[in-house]
């Protein structure tokens, strides 16, 4: 019945973080999924005409303000400020000069940040079966908890530059006067869940002393 238990809490742990991983890459890859096939739909009604990739970009409102009446822009209600217009732009297939080496980067990084939470994962399992077993405090699980810590943070590391490296990609493909958005934001829940991690190892870590006191003194 025990084992059961395990199993299952094991299972819902691979799932949690499966679920996890979707929520992140799953919007991409249904983005990746429509526009090929898109474009191969494209291609087959234009005689394999080719088309460049699509991306997101702003349009500063500085640019258009002089286009409109002077009545739409402040009365004695508001004032615009700051304004801006977002656009999909759809770049011809001359303008993406995207480096092969680029892309391979993207691709390394993707598969190390799913590789991350798998390695995550699998820590936290070997985790639960050493509390089952009931050897929590010994140097193993605290290592074991230490490199759940150690995971996360490097996946907080990894997540910020893939974020980084997807605006550097399309920054360098919009041209002027279009910019591209950044929406890179450093993840602080998983930094901050690491460290409270790191401090329960360390309580594991006096807990094993302690442990290891008693022995000696029966």
């Amino acid at each position: 019945m025990i084992m059961k238990k395990i199993k299952a809490l094991q299972l819902l742990v691979y799932v949690t973080f499966t679920l996890f991983m979707l929520q992140h890459v799953a919007p991409a890859m249904l983005h990746g999924f429509k526009e090929g096939y898109n474009d191969g739909y494209y291609a087959g009604r234009h005689n394999d005409k080719q088309r460049g990739p699509l991306v997101t970009a702003i349009l500063n409102g500085d640019l258009i303000k002089k286009n409109f009446h002077p009545d739409t822009l402040t009365s004695k209600n508001y004032q615009f400020e700051d304004v801006s217009i977002n656009a999909n732009l759809r770049l011809t297939p001359i303008a993406d000069t995207t480096p092969w080496w680029l892309t391979i980067v993207d691709v390394v990084v993707v598969f190390g940040i799913v590789a991350l939470l798998f390695a995550v994962a699998f820590t936290i399992n070997k985790i639960i079966v050493k509390i089952v077993d009931g050897t929590m405090f010994d140097d193993k699980c605290v290592a074991l908890i230490k490199k759940t810590a150690s995971l996360l943070l490097i996946y907080a590391l990894a997540d910020y530059a893939f974020e980084q490296i997807n605006f550097f990609e399309t920054d360098r493909l919009i041209p002027a006067p279009f910019k591209a958005i950044n929406t890179a934001e450093f993840n602080f829940p998983v930094l901050v869940c690491a460290a409270i991690i790191y401090l329960i190892a360390e309580a594991f870590k006096q807990g094993a002393n302690l442990k290891a006191e008693q022995d000696l003194t029966i």
